[in-house]
């Protein structure tokens, strides 16, 4: 893993919350990942988590590591 960067959620993130989406928490979390460069994913133990962003994958600890060992 050649860098690690923490995402700050956004003011206006709050804003692209879809109405519909059933956690909001998961959703800033989605929003502020989906403003990284690079390839990204979300580090979670949540087992429901639900991005609003497609293409970031959500990760527990086992399968970020299998992740890191690859990259």
């Amino acid at each position: 893993m050649s860098s690690l960067n923490y995402a700050s959620s956004l003011g206006n993130h709050v804003a692209m919350i879809p109405t519909t989406h059933p956690d909001r928490e998961d959703a800033l979390i989605s929003l502020a990942a989906g403003e990284l460069p690079g390839k990204t994913v979300i580090w979670s133990n949540d087992k429901c988590f639900q991005s609003v962003v497609s293409g970031i994958p959500v990760y527990d600890h086992i399968q970020l590591l299998n992740f890191i060992s690859v990259v």
